[in-house]
């Protein structure tokens, strides 16, 4: 009975030695994959934020392009504010239109919708600060344009000061923009 106690014995620890690869193997195994796991998420999380900088870079060559010609808008706003033969419509016509950037906001939006937990926490929040200026931004481009119209065809001074304090009030968020542009820019650490 002692040599079987032996023999039985023997065998466990036999059979033990013999799993202790398996279960490094398979923990091993394991490991690995997490890696590359990880390794896949952190590719896709520079290929988004990649994609959101290039698009606040379009972002911000439209805005630095376009603000020459709203600061322009105001000036000529403010020239003729108190001729009452010139219209507003007048004066955007003589500027060659009352123009707006078309924001992209395609990646930022796709990259909120999903993965967020993978995105650090900085460049989360500069994220954040972009999306609210953003909508912002949509709501003083929507303000503007639906107050232009009624006022499209007067000329009385009052009217012209109504485009002139819309047109600063968006002159502004742009402005705003453009810092938080660069400002996620540097938390984006490209």
């Amino acid at each position: 009975m002692g040599k079987s106690k032996k023999s039985a014995f023997e065998r466990i620890l036999k059979m033990g030695a013999e799993m202790i690869p398996v279960v490094f193997g398979v923990f091993l195994a394991l490991a690995l994959s997490n890696f590359q796991e990880t390794q896949k998420e952190k590719a896709f999380i520079k290929k988004a934020l990649d994609a959101v900088l290039e698009e606040n870079e379009l972002n911000k060559i439209e805005i630095e392009q376009l603000l020459n010609k709203q600061y322009r808008t105001l000036d000529s706003l403010s020239y003729y504010k108190s001729d009452s033969s010139i219209s507003v419509l007048d004066i955007i016509r003589k500027v060659k239109g009352l123009s707006t950037p078309d924001l992209i906001t395609t990646s930022s939006d796709f990259l909120f919708n999903t993965h967020l937990n993978l995105v650090d926490f900085e460049v989360l929040k500069k994220l954040s600060e972009l999306k609210v200026k953003t909508k912002s931004y949509e709501l003083s481009s929507q303000i503007m344009i639906s107050n232009f119209h009624p006022i499209i065809h007067k000329s009385e001074t009052i009217h012209k000061n109504t485009l002139v304090f819309m047109l600063t009030d968006l002159i502004e968020v742009e402005k705003e923009l453009l810092v938080l542009y660069e400002a996620f820019r540097e938390s984006a650490g490209s």
